[in-house]
């Protein structure tokens, strides 16, 4: 099961190329689209988003919530999601959201990020967010977990079982998948449109 390798964590180090190709696997256009038609074919496109990509678009702001690696994945990719969305960009540890009873808007974006998708304080949290009105978004690793059945919409990362408590493969396709999820809510944007681009060619493995 350690595929030749004396831990697990080493095994899933060695698997993130693939895992990240999977996260990207149909939902990536790489090959840039013809001269002077550049909206014929959408270069990113996550299929749990597209009904409510123009609600996040116009949305208030965006709030992340998130506990441990998952959080950090989100610190990683604040300012790529602020830069892209032009959407202000706040962040949120599951139990301080919690003790704070932080305000939450109808017109929130919360998009709450658990590889297993079973994190209690994000799990409430979420409860929380929804009693609220905001849109809520699921970004996990696991199909059919309470974060992806209770969130209105979402991205599966297919990523792979992780066994290793500090997360590697999970946490790099987490930064991956927020990251094209900025890019598909810009995709829109003819203002950046080439900076847009820039970052998917750079995706090219």
């Amino acid at each position: 099961m350690k595929g030749g390798f004396d831990h697990y964590m080493q095994k899933e180090i060695h698997e993130q190329p693939e895992s990240l190709l999977q996260t990207m696997r149909g939902r990536v256009q790489f090959q840039r689209p013809a001269v002077g038609n550049p909206y014929l074919t959408p270069r990113i496109k996550l299929g749990g988003l597209v009904e409510t990509a123009d609600t996040i678009r116009r949305c208030r702001r965006i709030m992340f919530v998130a506990c441990g690696t998952s959080f950090n994945a989100c610190l990683a990719t604040r300012q790529t999601v602020e830069d892209m969305c032009d959407v202000p960009v706040v962040l949120e540890l599951a139990s301080d959201l919690l003790d704070r009873r932080c305000p939450i808007f109808r017109d929130d974006t919360c998009v709450f990020v658990s590889q297993s998708g079973e994190t209690a304080d994000t799990l409430m949290a979420l409860d929380y967010a929804k009693s609220k009105g905001a849109l809520c978004v699921g970004v996990t690793n696991t199909v059919g977990s309470s974060i992806s059945r209770g969130t209105h919409c979402g991205i599966h990362l297919n990523a792979g079982y992780e066994i290793g408590v500090a997360s590697t493969k999970a946490y790099t396709s987490q930064i991956l998948a927020i990251t094209m999820m900025a890019l598909q809510l810009a995709e829109d944007s003819i203002a950046k449109r080439e900076k847009r681009d820039c970052i998917i060619d750079e995706l090219v493995p």
